[in-house]
């Protein structure tokens, strides 16, 4: 009898290692997934960028508007707070594209701040959007404000823009302002 009590028992233990053996992976697994890095961005992701690039950029439109005592709604233009420029900065340059679509709102205040905000974020990745605003902007004013924005950005990636604006813009204006820009930052040899 002790024997088949024995046996029984070397059974059940030879038969539950594999399921404690599972049970050790899940806990470890379940465990240590609290301490993985996020994931890379992913297709998913860009709507929850677009969400909060909206938010930050209406929340900073909205630091401009006040209404007087007799009602009267009035719009200072003020630049964006630290806390904006920082939050735009915490998504990077997952928020160029988005802000290269504010770019050609017809609000000029949003197009203006996107200009701004491409600039909080830097680098090279900001040319191409503000060299499309600065290239192909109906309105003047707003291709020489992209120009403006585009001289802070690396010079080797955006100095073409800026010849080819001397060359081709239709505005004698965008072209001096483009001149000016070249002029600043040629050196001497």
């Amino acid at each position: 009898m002790r024997d088949s009590r024995y046996q029984f028992s070397a059974n059940a233990k030879a038969s539950s290692r594999p399921l404690a053996l599972v049970f050790i992976v899940l806990l470890i697994g379940v465990a240590s997934a609290g301490f993985q890095q996020p994931a890379a961005p992913t297709a998913a992701t860009p709507p929850s960028i677009k969400a909060r690039v909206a938010a930050i950029m209406d929340a900073t439109i909205r630091q401009s508007n006040w209404v007087l005592p007799d009602g009267t709604q009035v719009t200072t233009p003020a630049p964006p707070d630290p806390d904006s420029l920082a939050a735009i900065q915490s998504i990077g340059e997952n928020a160029i594209p988005v802000l290269g679509e504010y770019l050609w709102s017809a609000n000029d205040r949003e197009s203006a701040l996107a200009m701004r905000f491409l600039d909080a974020i830097g680098g090279g990745k900001i040319v191409p959007p503000l060299a499309k605003a600065a290239r192909e902007y109906p309105s003047p004013g707003r291709r020489k404000l992209a120009l403006l924005w585009l001289s802070k950005a690396p010079w080797k990636v955006a100095a073409p823009v800026f010849q080819d604006v001397i060359e081709h813009d239709r505005d004698p204006q965008a072209r001096k302002v483009a001149t000016d820009i070249v002029s600043s930052h040629e050196r001497p040899e």
